[in-house]
């Protein structure tokens, strides 16, 4: 049976079936969309928890999340490292739940589809991966960049003899807490920090055995601001590939 229908039929039932769930969401001056994708996550699944990792937002993102009494707020303003991948990390380090879901804060993940991850990693799965089917309104080059990039990324994990992926440039996944924190504590010196593609340094440091499952989702518009990628996450991402 669907696993997202037999939630839907059973919605009593499964009203707090997700207090066992940290939902983290890695933030840089998101203030036209955190407070919204917060109250959209909260509603859906009422006793997720909540952990935003902010990366030292000059704008009103911080105001906003700590207002939500439901949600926890990072302060990374005074750190020496920047970058999304050790935002995340931070965030995965104080989470006490069993399952941890990244998300991105801009709204271009369906936040619809962490409970059907969730599922997936209840029944067998060690880790969820969000696998984009479609990227309306993406310039060629962007596209162009994608392939490639994914194409090294698989390279690289073919190489290392790492898990498969269907979409290693994916920044929005689900994984079991303990998988990612021991991994993490092992071969921390393997993860590019200032980086931005969190998941795929997971990915290299795991032993093949290790179960992916997915998700399939279409990638979703930007519900405001504007995109933080730049030249700089591009020379990271091919620095990781050989760490």
């Amino acid at each position: 049976m669907d696993l997202v229908r037999e939630l839907e039929r059973r919605p009593e039932k499964n009203k707090n079936r997700y207090y066992d769930v940290t939902v983290i969401i890695p933030t840089l001056n998101e203030e036209d969309n955190i407070g919204q994708l917060i109250k959209d996550i909260f509603k859906t699944y009422p006793a997720i928890n909540i952990i935003v990792s902010d990366d030292g937002s000059t704008d009103r993102t911080k105001e906003i999340v700590e207002n939500m009494p439901f949600c926890r707020f990072i302060d990374r303003s005074d750190k020496d490292i920047k970058g999304l991948t050790i935002s995340v990390i931070d965030a995965v380090r104080q989470t006490k739940s069993m399952h941890c879901v990244i998300i991105d804060g801009d709204g271009q993940h369906p936040y619809m589809k962490i409970g059907e991850m969730v599922e997936k990693l209840r029944h067998g799965a060690e880790i969820v991966v969000g696998t984009r089917t479609a990227v309306p309104g993406w310039a060629l080059n962007r596209r162009i960049m994608s392939i490639g990039a994914s194409y090294l990324g698989n390279l690289c994990l073919y190489l290392r003899r790492s898990p498969k992926c269907a979409d290693v440039m994916s920044g929005f996944f689900a994984v079991d807490t303990t998988l990612f924190i021991t991994y993490l504590e092992l071969k921390y010196y393997r993860f590019e920090l200032r980086g931005y593609k969190v998941l795929f340094d997971l990915l290299k440091v795991l032993p093949k055995h290790i179960v992916v499952d997915k998700v399939e989702y279409e990638f979703g518009t930007r519900r405001g601001g504007t995109s933080k990628i730049n030249k700089s996450h591009i020379k990271l991402y091919f620095w990781s590939l050989f760490k």
